[in-house]
C-alpha cells in the first residue's frame, strides 16, 4: 500500500484526483480536491461513493488527501496524510481577484 501512496502523491501533484480502485479484495479510495467525494456508511458492510451526496441521508466528505482502504465495506488502513492538493485554477481566479473591500 507504501507503494500506491507513492504513485497517489506524484499524480496528485497536478491532477484532479478522485480515485476508487477495487482489486477484487481491497477498494482503495482517495481525494485531493476538496469536497468533491462523499461516502454513506449504509450498515457494518457497506459503504457508498459519490462526487456529491445523492439524497438526505449523511453523506459525509471522505477525509481529504488520505488513502483509505476498505474491505467487505470496513476501513481496513489509512494513510498518512498528504499535501498535494489540487486547485482549479479558473476557480482560485475568482477567489485571489475577489473585491473583498466591496462587500
Amino acid at each position: 500500500m507504501i507503494q500506491l501512496e507513492g504513485l497517489i502523491a506524484d499524480l496528485s501533484i497536478h491532477n484532479k484526483l478522485n480515485l476508487l480502485l477495487w482489486d477484487g479484495e481491497y477498494m482503495y479510495v482517495h481525494t485531493n480536491y476538496r469536497g468533491t467525494l462523499h461516502a454513506l456508511q449504509k450498515d457494518s458492510d457497506t459503504i457508498w461513493f459519490s462526487n456529491l451526496p445523492l439524497d438526505d441521508e449523511p453523506w459525509q466528505p471522505v477525509p481529504f488527501l488520505q488513502l483509505l482502504v476498505y474491505r467487505d465495506g470496513k476501513l481496513v488502513f489509512h494513510g498518512e496524510k498528504r499535501s498535494q492538493e489540487y486547485f482549479d485554477p479558473e476557480r482560485d481566479y475568482e477567489y485571489k481577484n475577489f473585491d473583498y473591500a466591496n462587500l
